[in-house]
């Protein structure tokens, strides 16, 4: 069990790292975008390679924009599901202070609480 939240942990922390850094290539893109704007002022208007860089430029946009909304969202579902966790493992905790004085109930609870779990050791035929 703990080794899943430290695994799940790790993922989270990754895909925070991914996310800052397909923010740095928003801004990096945006950055570009206002060059290209500065050279089309410069050289006194639109161009056919203007459009051509400005069009690569924004596409890469929409691509990084969509990739940060997904990680996003990634980080949300992770953190709700070790809050989850966390819950259960209070529970638990309250469970077996509660009960512990009765242990028969204690294993009833025990042995409802592992057939929600899912299994550690699948067996393929």
């Amino acid at each position: 069990m703990l080794w899943k939240q430290r695994n799940m942990e790790n993922d989270r922390q990754q895909t925070i790292s991914t996310l800052d850094a397909a923010e740095d290539i928003v801004i990096r893109i945006q950055n570009y975008l206002n060059e290209l704007e500065v050279q089309k002022e410069a050289a006194g208007g639109i161009s056919s390679e203007f459009v051509t860089d400005a069009a690569k430029l924004i596409g890469q946009a929409n691509s990084s924009l969509k990739l940060v909304g997904q990680l996003k969202k990634e980080i949300g579902v992770d953190s709700q599901l070790m809050l989850a966790q966390a819950q259960v493992n209070d529970m638990s905790r309250i469970l077996i202070d509660v009960l512990g004085s009765h242990p028969q109930l204690l294993d009833q609870v025990e042995l409802k609480m592992a057939l929600l779990k899912e299994p550690s050791v699948i067996i393929n035929d």
